[in-house]
């Protein structure tokens, strides 16, 4: 029994207290949960990139962009590929494109600054030409096709325009270090640009075009009297720089930079054994074509030279040679001596048939190389057959069908590749650009000089 004055704890308390107690429960266990969580969070950011880091380090420059055969062309390959591809076109528009060069390379400048400007495109033709190494190099490997170390430092010096063993003395300056790609010719000169006038009282400003000149600093003598040794010399020196321009601007290796020189000489070898069975020497027909747009046409100057007129004048007349759209009616329609495949397929047999001195037409026959071209394509031919006999190919036309049967060779096998698009499109590189070239090249080769200047005169 409580005494008198004094107070007993109510159960009511007792349930509050229970109850501030439960909350603080609850506060320290939600505490808990956002620790757990923050730190899962963080442990799976972690994660994420650690494995971005793996992929981009590890996974990614071995990842295939291309496989031929068993062989895979990886990442890394393809963009020091790129970037070398790049570095090699911007030499070229910088020393080829300027405003005095570009008459005489505008079809090639404007393909440069295209490619230049397109990844995609510059990154097609890149992968497609390593293809078409990979296949030679399986092809050769299969015909026992080898390079000895010989041929194959042959291969780097005609790159580099040295000749170890030179029968007269070689003119004038080094060998340039920039190697020659195989379609690029180099001027003879160094363009120089000139001024732009302006009105009389204000200032006159030339704006160069930045040049690139791989020229030795000093004015070189009519005839070189280096030796042998010396020449030697300074194409080492030359290919050392150029080593160390392609490494410091792709990531290129020796090993790599060679490997496309032998691959170059591995298809010279290749061509010819593939190449090795065009017969020199076949059955070819001479005559004279003359091509129409309709057979109305074509039938007019059948009977016109049916009527007695040359066809040789007839071909060369202006009508003729508008309605034809022929290329040699200033020879009278004359194509010479034409072995058989180098004949539209019905112009072929009506002209193998045909007796000498015969005139035929009209032949309704479809021009491959109009096609191909995507221009009208179905003409009417009238032909004469002036010869036919077993003779010589002429050698313009004998390389052409080797080049012909080679390009249709390496068609087929190229059709095996595979491309992956979706991995190789993202990946193409867009540097080097104008500016990193010009640095690198200069601090590699102080003697050829990258400038790019601005002058100003005032009248």
């Amino acid at each position: 029994m409580a005494k008198r004055g004094e107070v007993t704890p109510s159960i009511k308390r007792t349930d509050e207290g229970r109850r501030h107690l439960s909350r603080k429960e609850r506060e320290d266990r939600m505490n808990r949960w956002v620790i757990w969580a923050t730190t899962g969070l963080a442990a799976v950011i972690v994660v994420l990139l650690a494995a971005g880091i793996i992929f981009e380090l590890a996974i990614k420059p071995n990842q295939a962009v291309a496989q031929v055969g068993d062989v895979s062309i990886t990442t890394t390959q393809f963009q020091q590929r790129v970037k070398l591809q790049r570095y090699y076109f911007i030499v070229n528009v910088l020393q080829l494109c300027s405003a005095e060069m570009q008459q005489y390379f505008q079809q090639q400048c404007q393909q440069w600054q295209s490619l230049l400007e397109s990844p995609t495109s510059m990154g097609s033709q890149v992968l497609d030409l390593m293809i078409e190494e990979e296949i030679v190099r399986q092809e050769a490997a299969a015909r026992g096709i080898t390079l000895s170390g010989e041929e194959l430092q042959d291969a780097v010096n005609e790159q580099f325009g040295y000749n170890p063993n030179p029968e007269t003395p070689t003119p004038t300056s080094e060998p340039s270090a920039t190697p020659t790609l195989r379609y690029t010719q180099t001027p003879t000169s160094t363009p120089t640009p000139t001024a732009t006038s302006t009105p009389s009282g204000e200032e006159a400003t030339a704006t160069l075009e930045p040049t690139l000149t791989l020229t030795p600093s000093e004015t070189p003598t009519a005839i070189s009297t280096l030796t042998a040794e010396e020449q030697k010399t300074r194409f080492e020196d030359g290919y050392a720089r150029e080593l160390a321009v392609a490494k410091a601007l792709t990531g290129m290796d020796e090993a790599a930079y060679r490997a496309i020189a032998e691959a170059q000489a591995l298809q010279e070898k290749l061509y010819d054994e593939i190449t090795a069975n065009i017969p020199a020497i076949a059955d070819q027909v001479h005559i004279r074509q003359m091509r129409f747009a309709s057979e109305a046409d074509a039938i007019e100057a059948l009977e016109a030279i049916r009527d007695g007129e040359s066809f040789a004048e007839l071909a060369r007349s202006a009508d003729a040679a508008r309605d034809a759209n022929e290329t040699n009616w200033y020879r009278g329609g004359d194509l010479g001596w034409m072995p058989k495949d180098q004949l539209t397929p019905a112009v072929a047999q009506a002209a193998f048939e045909a007796e000498v001195g015969e005139v035929v037409g009209p032949i309704f026959d479809t021009d491959l190389q109009a096609l191909q071209q995507g221009t009208a394509s179905d003409f009417y031919y009238v032909i004469q057959v002036l010869g036919r006999e077993v003779r010589p190919v002429d050698e313009m036309i004998l390389t052409q069908q080797r080049s012909d049967h080679f390009d249709t060779w390496l068609s087929g096998k190229r059709s095996t590749a595979e491309q992956f698009y979706d991995v190789w499109v993202s990946r193409v590189p867009e540097d080097p650009s104008e500016e990193t070239v010009l640095r690198v090249i200069q601090e590699h080769s102080p003697t050829l000089t990258p400038t790019v200047e601005t002058a100003t005169t005032e009248e």
